[in-house]
């Protein structure tokens, strides 16, 4: 998230609705404070799952009926939820190394397959440890792997590099092993535990027991669940594949994240019984979401519309036991303050984000407070960017920047045009002067004061070279270099 000096002003209300809006924001905060708990006097244990390539609007707990995410809509009711999550680009290496960091790609400089980032950077998982956390990342995407970095801070780190696509199951597996060892050497050591799940990230290949539960779900009959099982086998490249043939990748899209959401379902239920969840943190998000033909693409990486930067965003704090619905703009680089603020840990200099604790622990009235003087306040905003890696004549990098400001949202094109949309009138961008004149300047401005200040705290460039091996297993799952 960016900070205050970022956003652009906010408009003038006249001096006596903004005294009274300043009198009840005092007058509340004070009187109407959240009535939690006493805090636990242990830090929490900390478990972040992130599934990979999940789109925000294929989970039931934003209200898609036909939603395959049955646990995770019912964790949602005892939860955070985040209805305006974005992500700070629309694939995998950067956007990990911002969660990890709380830095913008163009500062951490992770803008290529080979990236690795830099030792001078500090992590989430290295400030947790220093704190006294015993820390575990496990990741499914051979992208992000210790060769490359991301094991700073972790006291174990595996990538997996067996099968193309480890399954969530041999993860929930490795992480219980760890917890049990953890446990039994030292009792009372909290936890971090960071997984990367890759069931939504292609080739999709879910178990026959998973197509027959969303055929179950939608009526298809044992003809459909044959022709998915066949296309299985079939399937081309994503970014290649005939447009007659989306509509089975989207099902069998939807089918592992079935699959996903039932093993996280006997994780958490396992995690439950060993007492792991009884003062516990639980974050599950994605780190982007994937196109199926909605602005003309396929697949991630090469825009920043909302399908691919629009993310899911489930916070649970310890003990919650309803839910909680949060409108506010936020982004990934505000996870790694939150954990810290939760773990009374005080975020790095370097960090970027802010922590959302404070919206995630207001109390009733606070909420509507915060909603009722929206109008008088200054948007939140999230920034998400792209470089120009990747470059293809198939899928041509079309973006380079883009803002949102509460409903507004103003993307840079390499092509130096511009698209400015109104979500809220517009919410699958398709009006690209969605803005007036004056909206959009104001965005524009933004952005420009936005890029200034990340251009001062860019880290330089490494880069690991990449074998043959594992540039194979790469194409296989859809990432191709253009080597």
């Amino acid at each position: 998230m960016l900070g205050p000096a970022d956003r652009p002003a906010r408009r003038r209300t006249g001096m006596r609705g903004a005294a009274l809006a300043m009198c009840l924001t005092l007058w509340l905060a004070a009187a109407c404070a959240p009535r939690a708990e006493p805090p636990s006097a242990a830090p929490p244990n900390v478990i972040m799952v992130v599934i990979d390539t999940l789109r925000a609007d294929h989970v039931g707990w934003y209200g898609n009926s036909s939603s395959v995410s049955d646990f995770l809509n019912g964790l949602a009711d005892r939860g955070s939820v985040f209805s305006n999550a974005y992500t700070p680009s629309s694939w995998t290496s950067p956007v990990i190394a911002s969660l990890f960091t709380s830095r913008y790609p163009s500062q951490h400089g992770i803008d290529s397959y080979a990236s690795v980032l830099n030792a001078s950077e500090r992590t989430l998982a290295e400030e947790l440890r220093a704190a006294g956390y015993a820390t575990l990342g496990l990741s499914a995407n051979i992208l992000v792997s210790a060769p490359l970095g991301y094991d700073q801070g972790f006291d174990r780190f595996k990538t997996y590099h067996g099968p193309l696509k480890e399954r969530a199951a041999t993860l929930t597996r490795d992480a219980v092993e760890w917890i049990d060892q953890m446990r039994s050497a030292h009792a009372q050591q909290p936890l971090f535990v960071y997984l990367q799940l890759m069931e939504a990230h292609e080739p999709w290949q879910p178990p026959h027991e998973a197509l027959e539960a969303l055929a179950a779900r939608r009526g298809f009959g044992a003809d459909r669940v044959a022709q998915l099982e066949a296309f299985v086998k079939e399937q081309p490249p994503f970014v290649l594949m005939a447009p007659e043939k989306i509509d089975l990748a989207r099902d069998l899209y939807d089918a592992e994240i079935d699959s996903a959401d039932a093993q996280l379902r006997e994780w958490f239920a396992t995690l439950s019984q060993r007492g792991v969840l009884d003062n516990a943190l639980v974050i599950v998000t994605a780190d982007h979401g994937e196109e199926f033909l909605e602005h003309g693409g396929l697949g991630h990486g090469h825009t920043l519309y909302n399908e691919l930067i629009h993310v899911p965003l489930l916070v649970a704090l310890p003990g919650q036991t309803s839910r909680v619905d949060i409108d506010d703009v936020v982004s990934l680089v505000d996870l790694a303050p939150t954990v810290l603020a939760a773990a009374g840990v005080a975020s790095p200099p370097t960090f970027e984000g802010h922590s959302l604790l404070p919206a995630l622990q207001r109390g009733s009235l606070q909420r509507w407070l915060h909603g009722a003087l929206s109008h008088v306040a200054k948007p939140a905003t999230a920034y998400s960017e792209m470089s120009d890696f990747r470059a293809t004549d198939i899928q041509p990098k079309l973006h380079r920047q883009a803002l949102v400001q509460g409903s507004h949202k103003l993307i840079e094109r390499r092509d130096n045009q511009e698209e400015a949309y109104d979500l809220a009138g517009d919410p699958t961008e398709h009006d690209r002067a969605g803005l007036d004149a004056a909206a959009t300047a104001a965005m524009r401005a933004t952005l420009a004061t936005v890029e200034q200040r990340l251009s001062h705290a860019q880290e330089p460039r490494r880069t690991e070279a990449i074998d043959a091996g594992t540039r194979e297993r790469m194409r296989a799952l859809g990432y191709d270099d253009g080597h």
